[in-house]
């Protein structure tokens, strides 16, 4: 992934501008996860303005082991499109999170530790 394509998602943080208005959405970026500082997996995405869906290519934890998510709309496991204003559910290093996606001129994303 390009250097310019990597963004940082920290769990608790709030609407975190992950793609900026002027920026291409619908090629692929990386998404960094971490937890008080300490990375804690990736994905592998991009953003589909006209179909208002979320392109997935895939998700690892923190050693690069490919790990399964699910989604709200549509539901099941480690569906390739997810449809925008979404929740991913997906378990990293024991821990469960929850990844909020919301886009429009810009794409915003929250990552919060999940109750068990």
């Amino acid at each position: 992934m390009a250097e310019g394509r990597r963004r940082t998602l920290p769990a608790e943080a709030q609407d975190v501008d992950v793609l900026g208005e002027a920026e291409p959405k619908l090629r692929e970026f990386g998404l960094v996860l971490t937890n008080v500082g300490e990375v804690v997996g990736a994905m592998k995405l991009g953003y589909d303005t006209d179909a208002t869906q979320f392109r997935i290519a895939g998700a690892v934890d923190a050693r690069c082991r490919a790990i399964t998510w699910t989604a709200t709309d549509p539901p099941g496991p480690n569906p390739p499109l997810v449809n925008n204003f979404n929740h991913l559910k997906l378990t990293l290093g024991g821990t469960p999170y929850e990844i909020e996606l919301k886009a429009d001129v810009a794409v915003e994303m929250e990552l919060h530790r999940s109750p068990r």
